[in-house]
């Protein structure tokens, strides 16, 4: 189960002005551009997350990685929020044992609790599929305006 949502943006014309660009350069342009488009989905989801004690909410992350083909940036959660795919996805009906020793322990050794499960509250598909063109638009410009800085600048290859 996932539990964030990428979004890899690639065109030629992108990539032909992102390579006239210095290393440094290059790397500032994809995490000021791929930030932006983030930000979307991140508000997005933050409007539609079911809120109960808000710990969700409040943990919801931009997510960044550089490796040699680009960047990803995701939205998820820290460690502290480990049930969001389970609110966004829902679960089904499951067993579960309590350890033995346990104050809610019944006679006999299978005693547990039948879980009815959880419905879905979607928020990531959603935010992701609500902002996608936003986000995109957003990407676009930020790469534009850092392509043009970095020209005037002489950061050009």
């Amino acid at each position: 189960m996932a539990d964030s949502i990428e979004v890899r943006v690639s065109t030629r014309e992108v990539i032909a002005a992102l390579e006239r660009l210095k290393a440094v350069s290059q790397k500032k342009a994809l995490r000021a551009a791929g930030t932006s488009g983030a930000r979307v989905f991140l508000k997005g989801a933050k409007s539609k997350v079911q809120v109960r004690s808000g710990l969700l909410k409040s943990d919801l992350r931009i997510r960044s990685r550089f490796n040699f083909a680009g960047a990803r940036f995701s939205i998820g959660t820290s460690k502290k929020a480990k049930h969001a795919h389970l609110v966004e996805l829902g679960t089904d009906a499951h067993y579960i044992p309590t350890p033995r020793g346990s104050p809610f322990t019944g006679p006999g050794p299978n005693s547990g609790i039948n879980h009815p499960g959880s419905r879905p509250y979607p928020f990531l598909r959603p935010a992701f599929n609500e902002g996608r063109s936003q986000a995109l638009r957003n990407v676009a410009k930020n790469l534009q305006r850092v392509i043009k800085r970095e020209a005037a600048r002489g950061g050009l290859r």
